[in-house]
């Protein structure tokens, strides 16, 4: 079957699912407010009206687990086809809703397929990219949630013109388009090699990573599993490379092992990134702003524009971070948004508590009693308009961003559905008490988030490490006080710095032999590689993989790629000779770890590899 490999086009396709995140944000923030739609649904209370607004939250909580299980066992592609699936669905019953509990559960089921899509598409997209690309992807997925945000608010707004209930019915059945769309798109997009190397799927693996490299059009473009397998265009001989790059992947990893003493911290470090981010109240002000506007004194029209204002800023400046994440330290942009942020709510709650007085419940809506117009109604609508410039330039991407890249490569899939399992469900808890925080402590609703944000931004300042280019040995280990990484060189490429305490004068001796590697003995053929003088340099563990895992490999090859494959065949042999003519092999002279190395040999010996880690 037909299959994309570029990377751009797979983001485009994989962009719908971030779409969907963003419609299903605002599928009920311009109806909730409206006559027609609390007459229909006898006027729920703000208990029914948080319960409604928390269904589909709620059920993404429950989705993101799904999403673990679903991924290892079916792959990232048919996972991505299931949730838009269940979309799909989801939104069929929200078109023939007819009361409060069919509402309810066509936005549970939605949810559900919100948080398969919010804990998989991520993974996915960071699996086929390469690293210096990965603050583009994430960004790129978070710019098309935005405008998902900002076309379902319009769409809604649009459609209130229809008569009675056929407003929210014309507007739920357009928000299931994209999952139809989406759900037969993903036909032709390529699964992750990691998890066919996972599955013991070595030729489909090498395939789609030939795919990928042949997609690219520099090498600084390749994907990093490409340049460290060192592929060749035939994609039979290349395994070696592939069984190294992906030994790490290929351990299993259960949810029991996240909590184990190598990963927990890793863990909490990205727990912590998405609490944060809810924490921040960014939830609760894009669903409710209207709330807000009419605390202000706006009605009709000039209320429902002036909220949408918010979404139409959201899609503006997450452009900054599509040009700039990847050039920009994680933990900084974390801290300043926080900061930043947590002092926005703070002067909101403070103006509106000094400026505003309460008042009975406006249109029979019993979470608004508070009331702040004039200028310093103003001036906290424009506090709230800047809460969400700040939001989308910095912890919208940098949070979706560093929660993977915190996890290690085993790790990722599990951790990352914990992660947002925990997002999903404080959004679910902000959501449904927000109606009840703002009509009993009012103001201090903005209070409470500045103080959530601020003691984010000192503990993420603080405790978490950063990310930004490292690579999988050091995210490891980035917790192993053994380990102290000083970044000197913050530029596109991975120039990092690793101490290593046990050996605290070793490094600049170990460097200046890298600058200059020992080079073969002319008088040595391929079958007596000369050993550059690593002896003293730290060595990392690598994992070996079991026999099983190679053994099933080589039972799926052909005679030559089976030499080719088998350490034990002498180089100088008549059947390593046959098979190495065979594949057109060359030799292609020595690597900086002082090895000979065969071209389109499958015994690619990757000890540079195993030091480079240490050095760039």
């Amino acid at each position: 079957m037909f299959k994309v490999y570029h990377p751009n086009l797979i983001l485009l396709i994989v962009s719908l699912g971030g779409l969907m995140l963003g419609l299903e944000t605002t599928a009920m923030a311009v109806f909730i407010g409206e006559e027609e739609f609390k007459f229909y649904f006898d006027y729920p209370s703000p208990l029914w009206q948080g319960i409604i607004a928390g269904s589909s939250p709620a059920a993404a909580f429950a989705g993101c687990w799904l999403a673990g299980v679903l991924s290892d066992a079916f792959g990232r592609v048919s996972t991505i086809q299931i949730a838009s699936f269940a979309w799909v669905v989801g939104s069929v019953v929200s078109v023939f809703v007819v009361d409060i509990g069919t509402l309810i559960a066509g936005r549970s089921i939605k949810g559900i397929a919100v948080g398969i899509l919010s804990a998989s598409i991520v993974v996915y997209v960071m699996e086929l990219l390469p690293a210096n690309k990965r603050g583009l992807g994430t960004s790129t997925l978070q710019w098309c949630l935005t405008w998902g945000i900002m076309i379902m608010f319009y769409l809604s707004y649009l459609c209130l013109n229809l008569e009675e209930d056929g407003s929210f019915r014309v507007a739920w059945a357009v928000e299931g388009l994209p999952g139809l769309m989406l759900l037969f798109l993903g036909f032709i997009l390529p699964e992750s090699p990691k998890w066919y190397a996972s599955k013991g799927k070595w030729l489909l693996a090498t395939q789609t990573m030939d795919s990928l490299k042949l997609a690219w059009s520099t090498k600084d473009e390749i994907p990093d599993q490409v340049i460290h397998a060192n592929l060749s265009l035939n994609n039979l001989n290349n395994i070696e490379g592939v069984l190294n790059q992906f030994e790490n992947h290929l351990k299993k990893c259960s949810y029991r092992d996240l909590l184990g003493h190598s990963l927990r911290y890793h863990l909490i470090a990205g727990i912590t990134t998405q609490c944060v981010v809810q924490l921040s109240g960014i939830g609760v002000l894009m669903y409710y702003l209207v709330f807000i506007c009419e605390m202000i004194g706006l009605q009709g029209d000039s209320k429902i524009l002036s909220a949408s204002v918010q979404y139409v800023i959201n899609v503006i400046f997450t452009i900054i971070p599509i040009l700039w994440l990847d050039k920009m330290r994680r933990k900084d942009v974390l801290v300043y948004g926080a900061v930043s942020l947590g002092l926005c709510n703070l002067v909101i709650g403070v103006i509106m508590g000094s400026f505003g007085h309460a008042v009975l419940p406006v249109d029979g809506n019993e979470s608004i009693v508070w009331e702040i117009k004039g200028t310093p109604g103003s001036i906290c609508l424009a506090f709230c308009f800047l809460f969400v410039a700040i939001f989308a330039s910095s912890l919208s991407c940098a949070a979706w961003l560093y929660t993977n890249e915190i996890l290690p490569s085993k790790a990722k899939v599990k951790g990352s559905a914990i992660c947002m399992s925990f997002s999903w469900s404080l959004n679910f808890l902000l959501t449904f008490l927000a109606p009840l925080l703002l009509s009993t402590i009012k103001w201090g609703t903005f209070i409470l988030f500045g103080a959530f944000c601020i003691c984010g931004a000192l503990f993420m300042g603080f405790y978490l490490p950063e990310t930004y280019g490292l690579d999988e040995t050091l995210i490891e280990n980035v917790f192993d006080t053994a380990y102290e990484v000083e970044f000197e060189d913050i530029e596109l490429k991975d120039r990092t710095k690793t101490l290593v305490s046990a050996t605290p004068s070793h490094h600049e001796t170990s460097s200046k032999k890298r600058t200059s590697p020992a080079k073969p003995s002319p008088t040595h053929g391929i079958d007596s590689p000369v050993k550059s003088d690593h002896s003293n340099e730290p060595k990392r563990a690598s994992p070996s993989l079991s026999n099983e895992q190679r053994t099933g490999y080589l039972q799926s090859l052909d005679g030559p790629s089976k030499v080719l494959s088998d350490p034990h065949t002498p180089l100088s042999s008549p059947p390593m000779t046959s098979a190495l003519t065979e594949r057109g092999a060359q030799v292609q002279g020595s690597t900086p770890s002082g090895y000979y190395n065969l071209g389109s040999a499958n015994s690619l010996i990757l000890n540079d590899y195993e030091t480079s880690a240490y050095y760039s």
